[in-house]
């Protein structure tokens, strides 16, 4: 019977003035998840067009660029910027795919 008294005598949560803490939240839901998605899209969208102005540019001017070099080397720096250029066209397509997976607008289609 002491035992059974003694837990009685104990004063419960709502008696301490003590609030039940629930599960935190971590960050990353909500309304910073959507803030975060938008700078993830902005960083994506800035890439994105900075590498098909780099792709354009080097697509029309690489050859000539070359050619006027003088070097001995222009052959194998053709094939060195057609590789380059096809290396861009695929990863334009990566981050095509990477802003449609986060929720952005498609550039290529």
């Amino acid at each position: 019977m002491e035992e059974s008294e003694k837990t009685r005598s104990l004063p419960q949560v709502g008696q301490l003035g003590l609030k039940y803490m629930g599960p935190r939240r971590r960050p990353g839901r909500g309304i910073g998840e959507k803030r975060i998605t938008k700078q993830v899209l902005s960083r994506l969208d800035t890439a994105f067009r900075d590498l098909r102005q780099m792709h354009e540019f080097l697509s029309k001017e690489g050859h000539l660029i070359i050619n006027e070099s003088g070097s001995l080397q222009t052959t194998q720096a053709h094939q060195n910027l057609n590789l380059l250029l096809e290396l861009l066209e695929d990863f334009l397509w990566i981050l095509n795919c990477t802003i449609g997976r986060h929720g952005g607008v498609p550039k290529l289609v």
